[in-house]
C-alpha cells in the first residue's frame, strides 16, 4: 500500500514571520498616535507640528537647605536649564531618601526658593526638587538635607 505524503510547504515559516512582523509594525503604529497627541513630545505645548522634540525636562542643580529655624527650613535651587520649565514642585521626606510627598502646590518658573513651615523642632528633613513643563515632571533633583533647631 502506498503511504500517502503530505507536500511539505517551504513558505510556511516565512509567511508566519511576516505576520509576526506585520502584527508588531500595526502595535506600534497604534502606540504612536496618542503619542503624537501628547503635548510637548512633538513640537512645544500648543505646537501642532509633526517635528519630535529634543528637549529634555531636566531636574533643577544646587539644590540645599539656606537657613534653618526651630519650625521652617528655606530651600533653594538653581534654574533648570530646560528652555520651557513653566515652574517647580518642591518634595519633602522626613529622614534621608524618601518617600516623598509635595510640599503645598507648584510654585512659578522665577521661583528658586521656598520657606517650608510647620516642622518639628530638631528633625532632619530631606527635599528634592522638580521642574515642572508641558505637563510633564523632571526625575527628582540631587537631595538635600535639613534639620530644624531645638
Amino acid at each position: 500500500m502506498l503511504e500517502q505524503r503530505r507536500p511539505e510547504v517551504a513558505w510556511a515559516p516565512r509567511l508566519e514571520f511576516r505576520l509576526l512582523v506585520a502584527a508588531a509594525v500595526a502595535v506600534l503604529l497604534l502606540q504612536a498616535v496618542p503619542l503624537r497627541q501628547a503635548s510637548g513630545l512633538f513640537g512645544h505645548a500648543g505646537d501642532n507640528s509633526n517635528s519630535l522634540s529634543t528637549s529634555v525636562l531636566v531636574a533643577p542643580t544646587g539644590v540645599f537647605v539656606a537657613d534653618a529655624q526651630q519650625t521652617t527650613l528655606e530651600v533653594r535651587w538653581n534654574a533648570s536649564p530646560s528652555t520651557f520649565v513653566s515652574g517647580y514642585q518642591v518634595y519633602r521626606s522626613e529622614g534621608s531618601g524618601g518617600p516623598y510627598a509635595p510640599v503645598g502646590g507648584p510654585l512659578g518658573a522665577g521661583s528658586l526658593s521656598m520657606i517650608d513651615g510647620g516642622l518639628a523642632p530638631e528633625t532632619t528633613y530631606s527635599y528634592v526638587i522638580r521642574a515642572l513643563g508641558a505637563g510633564w515632571e523632571s526625575v527628582d533633583s540631587t537631595e538635600a538635607l535639613g534639620t530644624t533647631l531645638p
